[in-house]
């Protein structure tokens, strides 16, 4: 509480980037920073921009349950609402004291855990897949992170049937990465 993570400009680069967008920045000392984003140009009316960039309807014959965790409310939902259209069943929540518990009430078969590997206080997400195996052996575990440093100190330690997911990404990256974990692939 009270400390930035630095996190907030490397998703606006990523955003930025994504659109196909650059960023200068300009700072001198006692002065500040300033920092311009340029953006392509939209040549139809910004009502047609937004109707059209709606997450488009896949036709899928994916089935499945997945567990997903994410602390970051809009970031959880735009997930949560790609892999429902994509034919998954999802069980959402925020941290991983609610996950454990919603997972336990969840008789069923949960295929995948989705989950941000930091999710402020409490239990983060390499423990909460720890905890879910012991009683869902062959729980499948994709971990989201935005952090390069935990990117590089998770990346030498997973095997499958675990993999990252780097924040930010797209939609196309989100199902191609959930597909090819349950597949079994890496």
């Amino acid at each position: 509480m009270g400390k930035g993570t630095g996190l907030g400009l490397s998703i606006i680069y990523g955003i930025v980037k994504q659109s196909g967008g650059h960023i200068w920045v300009e700072s001198e000392p006692n002065h500040g920073t300033i920092f311009k984003i340029g953006l392509p140009r939209v040549s139809q009316s910004s009502e047609a921009a937004i109707h059209e960039s709606r997450i488009p309807p896949v036709v899928s014959t994916a089935t499945g349950t997945i567990l997903l965790v994410e602390d970051e409310i809009l970031l959880a939902n735009m997930t949560r609402e790609v892999l429902e259209q994509s034919g998954f069943q999802i069980l959402q929540a925020s941290s991983g004291e609610e996950a454990l518990t919603l997972a336990k009430a969840f008789q069923a078969k949960i295929d995948l855990l989705l989950t941000d590997v930091v999710l402020g206080a409490g239990i983060d997400g390499t423990i909460l897949a720890e905890r879910l195996r012991t009683s869902r052996p062959d729980l499948k575990v994709i971990y989201m992170s935005g952090y390069n440093d935990v990117m590089t100190s998770l990346g030498g330690k997973l095997a499958p049937p675990e993999t990252l997911l780097e924040k930010p990404f797209n939609t196309n990256t989100l199902r191609d990465k959930v597909r090819e974990t349950l597949s079994g692939g890496s």
